[in-house]
């Protein structure tokens, strides 16, 4: 392939980079949804994670039949640096991430590169539905068409972004490949590595476009997997990410009373996901309440965390049970829902899906 000629054409070329692990399952349809796109100018690069099912196979037969994807194998090393792997080999003015189990609405490419040429931004975040496979619905997520430079309007989108939940992905934007030197996704970083990724590439950015077109299908196959998986240096990720939150706080100048709220916010999240996470670890209850006491509730958390508003269910429950300010009722009221969960997973999966639903709506 000429990469010169490529980029010689009115039409930029737009990287695709595809991490793949095991996806036999769903990367033909992945990679089916990415050759219907009625833009043509682009290449996908396949990153094959150390596979040991067909997925080796299902890619080399599409770059066999189409010189625009290409195959790379590597030893297993994880998404973060399956993806700095795929930004290392792309050669186009644009790059997108697509999850080897996602798919894109057709005219995906064609939308998001007319519209991030016609505003010369440096980023165009677009809106995604996310799919719950095993129940059957979906929600959208999406926020009004609104372009900003400079400061304060790229402190309004990103809240934006915020409110919406569309700033923690990577899927979901279409990043300038200039933009991303010195910017790679971090090893080690997991449940966070987007959000890490997403607040250094900001931080380099000057203008931001978003638009309200939904181009992206976000498939979820099984349960959440923040609830099923456990990661054991999380207090560690969630500094990681602090820091990183901070930086782009300090470079949009948000005002006083704002930064105050959304550290507040992030704080909330993520002491939330801490406490679910410590339900996962195999470690005796004495040191899951000791790691309570130090991570989740290590100040007077008692009406502390009133002021946030639009919760869903379990969103709920954790509050209330920081306004009790007991690492044991915490505790013990974690278990009593992980048992429920298991007992009674089809109640389990309405309520999820009616929360999910309800805060959809929000």
């Amino acid at each position: 392939m000429n990469i010169n000629l490529i980029q010689n054409n009115k039409s930029p070329l737009v990287s695709i980079v595809i991490p793949a692990y095991n996806a036999e399952l769903y990367l033909e349809a992945c990679l089916e949804s990415v050759s219907l796109q009625t833009y043509h100018n682009f290449e996908v690069n396949i990153i094959d994670d150390g596979s040991t099912d067909r997925t080796k196979k299902i890619a080399m037969e599409y770059s066999s039949k189409d010189k625009r994807f290409h195959y790379f194998y590597q030893k297993n090393q994880g998404l973060s640096e399956s993806r700095n792997h795929g930004i290392r080999v792309s050669h186009g003015k644009y790059l997108l991430f697509l999850d080897s189990d996602d798919l894109l609405n057709k005219k995906c490419l064609n939308t998001v590169t007319e519209q991030i040429e016609l505003y010369k931004a440096d980023i165009c975040v677009f809106g995604t539905e996310i799919h719950w496979i095993e129940d059957n619905y979906k929600i959208v997520k999406c926020c009004p068409t609104r372009f900003g430079t400079g400061n304060p309007q790229l402190a309004i989108i990103i809240e934006e972004l915020l409110k919406s939940g569309l700033f923690n992905y990577a899927w979901n934007k279409l990043y300038k490949k200039e933009k991303l030197t010195g910017v790679k996704f971090k090893k080690g970083s997991e449940p966070a590595e987007d959000f890490i990724f997403n607040c250094e590439y900001f931080s380099k950015c000057s203008s931001l476009l978003l638009i309200e077109d939904v181009l992206y299908s976000y498939i979820k196959h099984g349960s959440d997997s923040l609830v099923e998986k456990y990661f054991p240096n999380l207090e560690k990720v969630y500094e990681e990410k602090k820091i990183a939150w901070t930086n782009l706080v300090k470079k949009l100048e948000f005002s006083a009373d704002k930064a105050q709220y959304l550290e507040l916010e992030r704080e909330f999240y993520e002491k939330e996901s801490f406490a679910l996470n410590l339900l996962k670890s195999k470690t005796a209850d004495q040191e899951r309440l000791d790691k309570i006491k130090k991570y989740v509730l290590n100040t007077d958390c008692k009406d502390k965390y009133n002021s946030i508003q639009n919760l869903g269910l379990y969103e709920k429950i954790f509050k209330l049970l920081c306004n009790f300010n007991s690492p044991r009722l915490m505790l013990l009221s974690y278990k009593i829902m992980a048992f429920l969960k298991l007992r009674f997973n089809i109640i389990h999966r309405k309520i999820r899906k009616l929360n999910n639903l309800y805060l959809a709506k929000k």
